[in-house]
């Protein structure tokens, strides 16, 4: 019986620790999904709803066709902003898992 316990027990942990590796903190923030082309590297950004503007990238979801429309993005925000190439002012950078239209206009 005390066996049996202490190998649940084993179970139980080793699942919640792969859990909490695998886990990633989601952010959302919403506003309209704009790109710019800096040398041959195509750079997309969100301005959100209070002008903040962030650097949006994705590992697996293409922005393209968004580019215009007022999006919600799921994802995480880096701990260090990257230095736009353009205005050379830091912006937070924004790594997207999920994209979702949002209501709104992007001007």
């Amino acid at each position: 019986m005390r066996g049996n316990l202490l190998v649940l027990a084993i179970l139980v942990v080793t699942q919640a620790f792969a859990f909490s590796q695998t886990a990633k903190h989601k952010n959302t923030i919403t506003g309209c999904l704009t790109s710019t082309t800096i040398g041959k590297r195509k750079e997309y950004r969100l301005v959100d709803q209070k002008r903040n503007k962030n650097i949006a990238y994705s590992k697996t979801v293409d922005l393209g066709p968004y580019v215009g429309q007022s999006v919600t993005l799921v994802g995480d925000v880096s701990a260090t902003p990257s230095t736009d190439e353009g205005t050379r002012e830091p912006m937070p950078v924004f790594l997207v898992f999920e994209v979702q239209p949002a209501s709104g206009n992007c001007k």
